[in-house]
């Protein structure tokens, strides 16, 4: 009885290694009817289908260079969105060449949907992939068996939780901070009765930051109605982790940024318990100025 296990997920040619979790999604409606009074079904078929990939990886940089802010439409000309169920093999590793699953996506739209970075763990990127159908009823997966596995990824890439600017100041003892893309993708239903979707766009963006700290000077900053986002800029980073040692220094430029140039800054609930510290929890909510990018990355950033 075969076993199989996760691999690094190929998106448009770009090895993403570092995969944490994946899962294909069929998105399977089924129609189940029964008529005349009686009690047992009678009629099943595949109503719709709407397949998603999700996955998650540790390379953040390397996935945001691929599929930024912008998503990452992928068409039956171009290269696909290629993955693998990995063969393991009882009493050993993993399974050898020709012993693997391919599914293949050859169309389609690639969008980031979090990171999440906590203290003392390392930062994960977590991205969808909506599948399209060529014509409305081919599926939009090919699956293949027996199958050699592509590519030679490595973990080799990894951020964890970096400090905090909002409005010029240090928040600072922070914990967590979660990255909502806040991406919007059209799901239309398939069209002419056929079950699988042949359009998806995307029609928002609204992405927000959550810290969380454990600086109660926060709260008197912030614990009324908030702020507007100010003059200088609010930034948060992820700290890059040094292969075989403990972090990049600062100042070298390999770390990550996120910066809002325009937005609110809202409270939520602070929170404690007995024999503990209590936490505050922080929203920033970018929006667009017209100039800027509503929430502008950079992969090569100096920590300041």
């Amino acid at each position: 009885m075969a076993r199989h296990t996760l691999y690094a997920v190929d998106v448009e040619g770009t090895v993403i290694g570092g995969c944490r979790s994946n899962e294909f999604d069929p998105g399977i409606d089924e129609l189940v009817e029964v008529g005349d009074g009686a009690y047992d079904a009678q009629f099943a078929c595949l109503m719709s289908g709407m397949p998603l990939i999700n996955f998650s990886a540790y390379p953040i940089a390397t996935a945001l260079a691929a599929i930024g802010l912008d998503g990452e439409a992928y068409a039956a000309a171009g290269d696909p969105v290629v993955c693998f169920l990995q063969e393991i093999v009882s009493g050993g590793l993993q399974g050898g060449a020709t012993s693997h699953i391919k599914l293949t996506s050859a169309q389609g739209l690639v969008v980031p949907r979090s990171i999440t970075a906590r203290q003392g763990e390392p930062a994960l990127i977590n991205y969808v992939v909506y599948c399209l159908s060529s014509d409305g009823l081919t599926h939009p997966w090919t699956i293949a068996a027996d199958q050699s596995l592509a590519g030679s990824p490595t973990t080799a890439e990894m951020y964890t939780l970096g400090p905090a600017n909002v409005n010029g100041a240090a928040v600072g003892a922070v914990q967590e901070v979660e990255i909502d893309f806040g991406i919007e993708v059209s799901r239309d239903p398939a069209e002419d009765g056929l079950p699988y979707p042949t359009f998806y766009a995307i029609l928002n963006r609204r992405p927000s930051i959550r810290i969380r700290t454990l600086n109660g000077d926060n709260f008197s900053t912030f614990g009324g109605a908030g702020a507007a986002q100010g003059a200088t800029d609010s930034v948060v980073y992820l700290r890059k982790l040094a292969q075989d040692g403990a972090r990049v220094a600062n100042a070298t430029a390999e770390h990550i940024s996120f910066t809002i140039d325009e937005g609110r800054i809202n409270p939520l609930p602070w929170s404690a318990e007995q024999g503990g510290p209590g936490s505050l929890e922080l929203r920033i909510t970018p929006t667009d100025d017209g100039t800027n990018d509503v929430l502008a990355i950079s992969t090569t950033a100096a920590i300041s």
